[in-house]
């Protein structure tokens, strides 16, 4: 947000719906994460094929910001970006017609 607010750098909110399909997470054991020394370790029941869905890719219209980047501008920016974000997601399931097509 800082970066975007100096630059006066619009940001475009991008939903992609689907991959959370394609792999639903069971658990992500934080002790088998540190044992095999990455910061994550997934486990799926689609370890090693995933399920055949298919990605949706929306864009929403660019959030154009400017102002000096004090704490309050920031805030009021990246809840402006969430509900942006949060509103396309919504969108996009709504009008989807099945995980798999």
């Amino acid at each position: 947000m800082h970066v975007a607010l100096e630059t006066r750098t619009p940001i475009v909110p991008v939903a992609v719906i689907g991959p959370e399909e394609e792999a639903p997470l069971l658990a992500n054991p934080r002790w088998l994460a540190r044992l095999v020394g990455t910061p994550t370790a997934p486990l799926t029941p689609t370890l090693v094929l995933p399920l055949p869905v298919k990605y949706h890719i929306y864009f929403g219209a660019p959030l154009r910001l400017g102002g000096a980047a004090v704490p309050e501008l920031v805030a009021h920016n990246v809840q402006r970006v969430r509900t942006a974000l949060q509103d396309l997601i919504n969108r996009s399931l709504s009008t989807r017609r099945h995980v798999f097509w």
